[in-house]
Protein backbone atom coordinates (compact mmCIF):
# COMPACT_ATOMS: atom_id res chain seq x y z
CA UNK A 1 0.00 0.00 0.00
CA UNK A 2 1.50 3.50 -1.11
CA UNK A 3 2.03 6.18 1.55
CA UNK A 4 -0.37 8.33 0.81
CA UNK A 5 -3.70 5.90 0.07
CA UNK A 6 -5.46 5.44 3.45
CA UNK A 7 -6.69 1.62 4.36
CA UNK A 8 -10.49 1.15 4.39
CA UNK A 9 -11.26 -0.99 7.58
CA UNK A 10 -14.56 -2.84 7.60
CA UNK A 11 -15.32 -5.03 10.56
CA UNK A 12 -16.89 -8.16 9.37
CA UNK A 13 -19.32 -8.65 12.34
CA UNK A 14 -21.98 -5.95 12.98
CA UNK A 15 -22.17 -4.60 16.40
CA UNK A 16 -25.49 -3.33 15.82
CA UNK A 17 -27.34 -6.33 17.03
CA UNK A 18 -25.56 -6.11 20.31
CA UNK A 19 -26.11 -2.59 21.23
CA UNK A 20 -29.87 -2.74 20.14
CA UNK A 21 -29.37 -6.04 22.79
CA UNK A 22 -27.64 -3.40 25.38
CA UNK A 23 -30.12 -0.74 25.10
CA UNK A 24 -32.96 -2.75 25.64
CA UNK A 25 -31.81 -4.14 28.71
CA UNK A 26 -30.92 -0.77 29.26
CA UNK A 27 -34.95 0.13 28.99
CA UNK A 28 -35.79 -2.67 30.76
CA UNK A 29 -33.86 -1.82 33.76
CA UNK A 30 -34.91 2.10 33.73
CA UNK A 31 -38.92 1.08 33.61
CA UNK A 32 -38.21 -1.42 36.54
CA UNK A 33 -36.34 1.79 38.23
CA UNK A 34 -38.82 4.22 37.40
CA UNK A 35 -41.82 1.92 38.81
CA UNK A 36 -39.85 1.35 41.71
CA UNK A 37 -39.18 4.70 42.62
CA UNK A 38 -35.29 4.27 43.07
CA UNK A 39 -34.55 7.33 40.98
CA UNK A 40 -30.47 7.13 41.76
CA UNK A 41 -30.81 4.02 39.78
CA UNK A 42 -32.43 4.64 36.94
CA UNK A 43 -30.73 8.19 36.58
CA UNK A 44 -27.45 5.89 36.17
CA UNK A 45 -29.25 3.58 33.32
CA UNK A 46 -30.39 6.78 31.41
CA UNK A 47 -26.40 7.58 31.64
CA UNK A 48 -25.69 4.29 30.48
CA UNK A 49 -28.29 4.52 27.39
CA UNK A 50 -26.38 7.98 26.73
CA UNK A 51 -23.32 6.28 26.59
CA UNK A 52 -24.40 3.64 24.38
CA UNK A 53 -26.34 6.24 21.85
CA UNK A 54 -23.73 8.77 22.20
CA UNK A 55 -20.58 6.30 20.68
CA UNK A 56 -22.42 6.55 17.29
CA UNK A 57 -20.48 9.42 16.04
CA UNK A 58 -22.55 9.55 12.92
CA UNK A 59 -25.49 10.87 14.64
CA UNK A 60 -24.26 12.44 17.41
CA UNK A 61 -23.47 16.10 16.72
CA UNK A 62 -22.57 19.04 19.47
CA UNK A 63 -26.45 19.87 20.00
CA UNK A 64 -26.74 16.85 21.55
CA UNK A 65 -23.92 16.63 23.68
CA UNK A 66 -24.57 20.39 24.65
CA UNK A 67 -28.55 19.11 25.60
CA UNK A 68 -27.43 16.05 27.52
CA UNK A 69 -24.76 18.84 29.79
CA UNK A 70 -28.01 20.68 30.56
CA UNK A 71 -30.07 17.70 31.61
CA UNK A 72 -27.27 16.70 33.49
CA UNK A 73 -27.32 20.61 35.55
CA UNK A 74 -31.27 20.13 35.63
CA UNK A 75 -30.92 16.60 36.86
CA UNK A 76 -28.08 17.99 39.79
CA UNK A 77 -30.37 21.05 40.52
CA UNK A 78 -33.76 19.44 41.06
CA UNK A 79 -32.30 16.07 43.00
CA UNK A 80 -33.32 17.58 46.07
CA UNK A 81 -37.00 17.71 45.34
CA UNK A 82 -38.24 14.06 43.91
CA UNK A 83 -40.97 15.24 42.09
CA UNK A 84 -38.83 17.67 39.87
CA UNK A 85 -36.33 15.23 39.91
CA UNK A 86 -38.69 12.24 38.37
CA UNK A 87 -40.09 14.63 35.84
CA UNK A 88 -36.52 15.63 34.69
CA UNK A 89 -35.29 12.06 34.20
CA UNK A 90 -38.65 11.51 32.46
CA UNK A 91 -38.07 14.03 30.08
CA UNK A 92 -34.18 13.04 29.71
CA UNK A 93 -34.99 9.70 28.40
CA UNK A 94 -37.75 10.40 26.40
CA UNK A 95 -35.21 12.40 24.70
CA UNK A 96 -32.47 9.76 24.92
CA UNK A 97 -35.81 7.83 23.05
CA UNK A 98 -35.84 10.34 20.38
CA UNK A 99 -32.03 9.50 20.03
CA UNK A 100 -32.33 6.44 19.65
CA UNK A 101 -35.24 6.10 16.99
CA UNK A 102 -33.36 9.18 15.09
CA UNK A 103 -30.24 6.48 15.14
CA UNK A 104 -32.49 4.20 13.71
CA UNK A 105 -32.33 1.83 16.36
CA UNK A 106 -35.88 2.94 17.77
CA UNK A 107 -39.02 2.19 16.64
CA UNK A 108 -39.76 1.73 12.97
CA UNK A 109 -42.40 4.04 11.05
CA UNK A 110 -43.52 2.49 7.49
CA UNK A 111 -44.08 4.69 4.74
CA UNK A 112 -47.38 3.66 3.74
CA UNK A 113 -46.66 5.23 0.23
CA UNK A 114 -44.82 2.15 -0.43
CA UNK A 115 -46.16 -1.72 -1.00
CA UNK A 116 -49.23 -2.78 0.50
CA UNK A 117 -50.78 -2.57 3.69
CA UNK A 118 -53.97 -4.04 5.29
Amino acid sequence: MEENQEEILKSKYNEAGNQLSRLNGIWLRCHFYRQKGNLFLWRINLDNAWAELAGNTKFIKQKHITKCKSFRKLIFENSNNRINFFQVLLEFEIWLRQIQDEQGKGTKYENKSYGDYE
